[in-house]
């Protein structure tokens, strides 16, 4: 059994959040299960843990990739949101993340960590004291 937000990245969610219970029947799956827990999805604890205005504001998440999103309080399901690889995750107390995961961090992460290990890293301007 898995938290609900982290479940919503699996596709065994019904569009509304709730378990797709015919999916996780022909899966085997159990199903009905109670289970309360905080935001186990990292990016979900993330999201609700800044203190923004919802209606006004945009996040940004990264690691090893990028997610740019808002959240919502339903999911978009429309097909421009999916043909530019929008997604609708379920975010804490209700709430839609919808995302746009910019892949590609990782890469330069690795690079510049490489560079470093040889010696030849990048230097990188100083911002001076404030």
């Amino acid at each position: 059994m898995t938290e609900r937000t982290n479940a919503s990245t699996t596709g065994l969610l019904n569009t509304d959040g709730s378990w797709d219970d015919d999916l996780c029947e022909s899966l085997g799956l159990p199903a009905g299960t109670s289970v309360t827990t905080a935001a186990a999805h990292d990016t979900a604890s993330a999201v609700v843990a800044v203190p923004m205005d919802a209606a006004s504001a945009a996040h940004i998440s990264r690691g090893t990739w990028a997610l740019l999103g808002v959240e919502l309080p339903g999911p978009v399901l429309s097909d421009e949101g999916r043909l530019a690889n929008f997604t609708s995750e379920v975010g804490a107390d209700g709430r839609t993340r919808y995302l746009h995961n910019m892949m590609g961090l990782w890469l330069l992460s690795e690079t510049i960590r490489q560079f470093e290990r040889d010696g030849t890293g990048p230097t990188w301007p100083s911002c001076g004291s404030r």
